[in-house]
């Protein structure tokens, strides 16, 4: 049995699903049909892929960055299901983890990198090894989607145009949710181990002697919950030698000549100095704003924020701009404008992902998202990073804290942690950018388009809250139907002809 042609021997004929129908109904060639789980799959080869058991190649991390061997077909030890090795451990296949940075719900787990856009970023399962403890963050075989063989009247789910004969057609994955949403089709129906169980992860023969895999969480040790505090940024502000003052939080946003007084300085001065009210309020600030036409005029707090300041030494980002803040700011036509800011994605876990004032603060390993990106795509508030969801640092002394966007909000006698060192090593502070937002999350949004396209387009519409009452499809879900590889009258089942 065989899911596809690649599967298939030298010498050996790939015959499809449809194909094997319409055999004779005693003919055993047909058990592949029914059952994909007997197929088996491959194995990465490469040290760093740990011997994953996969369906093709660009599962396996250690395929991109070499010429050798890196991927063995066929191997009787790997199957979509989990397989006693006879040694006490499992072997079970997983799959690659397509993610879309912008929108990091909408991921898909996928037979190969192939059916991912390019857009997306993808992911292959080695990485899940060395950190998850559970089978749930894998994408096993009933996770992962795949597209269809199809004629004028029939399909049969698929793994690759590999999988189909000359008279069908194949549609991946992506293009079959779009187009025929109530259908589902997946690698199997379901998978044979509980999702909340706790896995050892066995490192390959040749590490073993070198070093043991780090211990994994036990589920009798259960982690105390603990009691998590959280606090609001405090502004600081930028003075002159009159005493004319502008709140601010960080000292970037003072002119020259100007200084700034951190909100631990403005602490201590006398208890009527009118600039302490910069203290008790960030959402008072005004932020800066994104100039280039791809930005669409987005408030925000840092040019790193703006993705038009990654292709361009024009200037591409005003700071202090009145009419820009926080919290919505109603503008002179109606309009409203709200500050608005990155989203930094690991796109292993896309479920750890963080708004962030600036770049700065994202991981290198991580993806940096910019707002810009849901304009034309969202029309709900809840898609955007709004002060509340952004993850600040704080400027330390000894004896206290302050919450602060950056290294630039201390003065000399502070020592600035970021948000990740925070979350690490102060797990009971949870500093945000404010308390709350002042929109409602659901709130339906029409965006206007810039000055630039408001003179060549008219703006594309968003959907309206009137007009969101669609019902919902009845999705049905079905599995990967096997075909078989072929020589006089031996066969093995195969999901494609590539094996």
């Amino acid at each position: 049995c065989a899911l596809e042609k690649t599967q298939c021997a030298d010498g050996w004929k790939y015959l499809s699903a449809r194909q094997l129908e319409d055999l004779d109904k005693d003919t055993p060639v047909k058990q592949c049909i029914d059952d994909a789980n007997i197929v088996p799959v491959g194995q990465c080869t490469q040290d760093k892929d740990k011997e994953i058991c996969t369906g093709h190649m660009s599962s396996c991390e250690g395929c991109l960055d070499t010429d050798d061997v890196c991927f063995r077909a066929n191997v009787d030890s790997c199957y979509f299901q989990p397989t006693d090795q006879g040694d006490g451990t499992i072997n079970f296949a997983s799959f690659g983890l397509c993610v879309n940075p912008a929108y990091p719900d909408r991921k898909h787990c996928l037979w190969s990198r192939d059916e991912c856009p390019q857009d997306d970023v993808w992911v292959t399962p080695n990485t899940w090894i060395g950190d998850t403890a559970t089978v749930d963050d894998f994408c096993t075989c009933d996770r992962v989607q795949v597209g269809a063989c199809y004629t004028d009247d029939n399909f049969v789910c698929a793994v690759s145009a590999d999988s189909c004969d000359p008279q069908q057609n194949y549609i991946g994955a992506k293009d079959l949710t779009e187009q025929y949403p109530n259908i589902d089709c997946r690698l199997c129906n379901d998978f044979g181990i509980a999702k909340d169980v706790t896995l050892s992860v066995t490192p390959p023969k040749e590490d073993e002697a070198q070093s043991n895999p780090d211990p994994k969480p036990d589920a009798t040790q259960p982690i105390a919950q603990l009691q998590v505090t959280s606090y609001i940024v405090a502004g600081g502000a930028c003075v002159n030698s009159d005493g004319q003052y502008v709140c601010a939080l960080e000292k970037t946003q003072c002119q020259e000549t100007w200084n700034f007084l951190s909100a631990r300085q403005l602490e201590e001065l006398d208890q009527d100095s009118p600039v302490k009210e910069c203290i008790g309020d960030a959402n008072i600030v005004p932020v800066g704003r994104c100039t280039q036409d791809r930005d669409r005029d987005i408030c925000t707090g840092h040019q790193s924020t703006c993705e038009g300041c990654f292709e361009t030494n024009e200037i591409c980002f005003q700071a202090n701009v009145e009419s820009c803040s926080l919290q919505p700011k109603e503008q002179g036509d109606g309009s409203i404008n709200f500050g608005s800011f990155g989203l930094c994605v690991n796109p292993a876990f896309p479920d750890r992902r963080h708004c962030l004032w600036s770049r700065n603060e994202c991981p290198q390993d991580s993806v940096w998202v910019t707002p810009n990106t849901w304009l034309n795509d969202s029309a709900s508030v809840d898609e955007f990073c709004t002060c509340d969801k952004v993850n600040v640092g704080a400027c330390f002394t000894d004896d206290s804290f302050v919450c602060a966007v950056s290294s630039d909000s201390c003065d000399d006698g502070q020592k600035y942690i970021g948000p990740k060192d925070m979350s690490e090593q102060y797990p009971t502070i949870d500093c945000r950018l404010c308390n709350e937002f002042e929109l409602s999350k659901d709130l339906t949004l029409n965006f206007k388009p810039s000055s630039t396209e408001q003179t060549n387009t008219q703006p594309n519409a968003q959907p309206n809250a009137q007009q969101s009452n669609q019902v919902a499809p009845q999705v049905t879900e079905y599995v990967v139907a096997s075909g078989a590889c072929v020589q006089n009258e031996r066969y093995v089942c195969a999901l494609e002809k590539t094996q």
